[in-house]
């Protein structure tokens, strides 16, 4: 029965949710997947920020080590033309150049080309635009319609240094380009233009001494959109190619000095990284570009490195936070299995926990509390037990209902006196089996205005038995409250009282008949109590005394009737009839 109350009392609890649901939303799970979520949010977003900025950083670090080599070899170009012009215009601001004699200028002009293997020949011209003298290394100078060439022109007339655009020369199959500055005579007018042809096999140099990495390449643009130089060809077999109608390249120069990254496809049909720097000397662009796959790969790395750390740090930040958990899991685990044990009554259940924490300390309160429970569940048994076996083999007569009356306790002495079993009237209304017609619909109505206060009650009552006998109970209710203070259960104790019924009429049959002989007798009748004061007189006593009932009731009989020297004698005999019952005179 107490198992059954417990697990009653379980019953709830375990219905509220299905099993699955129970053991996913228990405290184990809670704290797993609460860890697994912290770790996750406060290690991921910030892992995800971190490889975010890191990869940011990576690709201006890209974008700007892609410009510092556009810029350097820009600037190597740069330096070397402005050397070139710097030396052919410290010769041009020789006073008096063109009056020079021609063996003097031919010294001049061979002591230039001496300076730098990238003059092919240089050459002065007058101011009618006629060379009048001139010096090669290898193929003389030839130029016609000087006079009306831009390079002319702008010298002469506008006094501008000029450079030329990029030619192959169809007798050498080099790239060259002139420089032209202007010549000024004695009165430091311009007198003439000093101009230069120049070889530019220097690019190639430059362009195959900037490292842009395994796969990356430089390549030199001019003026007019026109490729003059680009690592990997050869100076001899090299083309002018017209960029203009490809796509990239527009967009390549704009962005030249935008701090934004250049993806593309490149020169070579492959999605690039590029930067361009434009050489303002000779408005030629110095364009680097790299494969994307080369240049992002200390990205990729980067972002392996990071995310692979990344993983490692969580997972081995929840395997420690899970070490840590499972030291609480364990303990609770232990005191759940215990409780759910005890509950069951398994009253010897203990908890095994050693943690020197509030969980070892709340194991050992357990152990103590499911020791002290035993022991009074043993004492509650063994009270039970004391207390059915006193209901059972008392001759008391014990039924407990419940609020609507049905019978849910019957006692053996219920069943002897009845011949009804336990079984038989369980779940049973008490009027349907107890109690004739007249009293079943009072019994009714008083069970349907029950309240705490109404007991307890003391009556008695007539019951039917399984035979149709009528037996006479003196009945004493009281309630059991649940914690609401409602009525729970009604106990009912009751006492057999049909043999003092039967005794009692009898009594007063005996009594009716003893006083029709009283009251008829010819003999006198008289009763007085200890104190010798009548208590009753007949008419037999009133004729042969002469004195009235009235008279004599609550007067002393002996001094009335007894003669005074008999009064002792008397009073003696009394004394003997109180001692011994019986005395007879």
């Amino acid at each position: 029965m107490n198992k059954q109350r417990n697990d009653g009392a379980l019953s709830p609890a375990r219905g509220f949710l299905p099993d699955s649901w129970r053991r996913l939303f228990s405290i184990a799970n809670q704290l797993r997947y609460g860890l697994v979520f912290l770790v996750l949010l406060s290690l991921l977003p910030a892992g995800e920020l971190l490889i975010h900025l890191s990869f940011q950083a990576q690709l201006q670090q890209s974008r700007l080590l892609q410009k510092e080599r556009s810029l350097a070899a820009a600037g190597q170009v740069d330096n070397y033309l402005d050397d070139l012009k710097r030396k052919l215009s410290y010769l041009a601001r020789v006073k008096g150049l063109t009056n020079f004699q021609p063996q003097a200028q031919q010294s001049l002009l061979e002591g230039l080309t001496r300076h730098n293997d990238a003059y092919e020949a240089v050459a002065i011209v007058n101011r009618n635009g006629q060379i009048v003298t001139s010096v090669s290394s290898d193929v003389p100078l030839k130029l016609e319609n000087i006079a009306t060439s831009p390079l002319f022109i702008r010298v002469f007339k506008q006094q501008e240094d000029y450079v030329s655009p990029v030619e192959i020369d169809p007798q050498t199959q080099q790239l060259t380009t002139i420089l032209a500055v202007p010549i000024r005579n004695e009165q430091d007018e311009v007198d003439g233009v000093l101009l230069a042809r120049v070889n530019l096999n220097f690019l190639w140099f430059i362009v195959s001494q900037t490292n842009i990495g395994k796969s990356g390449y430089v390549y030199i643009v001019d003026e007019r959109n026109f490729l003059i130089a680009e690592k990997g060809s050869q100076p001899e077999t090299f083309q002018l190619q017209d960029l203009s109608d490809r796509p990239f390249f527009q967009t390549l120069v704009e962005s030249t000095n935008s701090a934004q990254l250049n993806v593309y496809q490149g020169l070579r049909q492959v999605e690039v990284l590029g930067a361009s720097t434009f050489v303002r000397s000779v408005n030629w662009h110095v364009v680097v570009e790299q494969p994307t796959s080369e240049a992002y790969a200390p990205v990729y790395q980067l972002l392996s490195v990071m995310g692979g750390a990344l993983v490692f740090v969580t997972i081995a930040t929840v395997g420690v936070g899970f070490l840590f958990i499972r030291q609480i899991i364990i303990p609770l685990q232990r005191l759940t299995t215990a409780a759910i044990a005890l509950s069951a009554g398994q009253l010897e259940t203990r908890v095994q926990v050693h943690s020197q924490n509030e969980l070892g300390t709340l194991a050992t309160a357990f152990n103590h509390m499911a020791v002290q429970l035993e022991g009074s569940i043993e004492a509650v048994e063994v009270e039970r037990n004391f207390v059915a076996a006193i209901l059972e083999t008392a001759g008391a007569l014990v039924v407990v209902l419940d609020p609507q009356g049905q019978i849910v306790r019957f006692n053996r002495a219920c069943e002897q006196i009845t011949h009804y079993s336990f079984s038989e009237v369980n779940g049973c209304y008490i009027w349907d089996l107890f109690l004739n017609a007249d009293s079943t619909e009072q019994a009714k109505a008083k069970f349907e205005s029950f309240q705490a206060g109404n007991f307890p009650q003391q009556y008695e009552g007539s019951w039917i038995t399984k035979e149709g006998q009528i037996r006479f109970i003196s009945w004493s209710d009281t309630a059991l409250l649940d914690e609401q203070g409602s009525v729970e259960y009604i106990v009912k104790t009751g006492i057999d009282i049909t043999e003092r019924k039967q005794a009692e009429e009898e009594l007063i049959a005996s009594e009716q008949r003893l006083s029709l002989l009283f009251h008829q007798t010819s003999l006198a009748v008289m009763e007085w109590n200890l104190d010798y004061k009548i208590v009753s007189w007949n008419l037999a006593a009133e004729k042969i005394f002469g004195y009235t009932a009235d008279e004599m009731i609550g007067h002393n009989a002996v001094k009335f009737l007894v003669p005074e020297p008999l009064q002792t004698e008397v009073d003696q005999i009394m004394r003997n009839l109180q001692k011994q019952n019986r005395w007879r005179v």
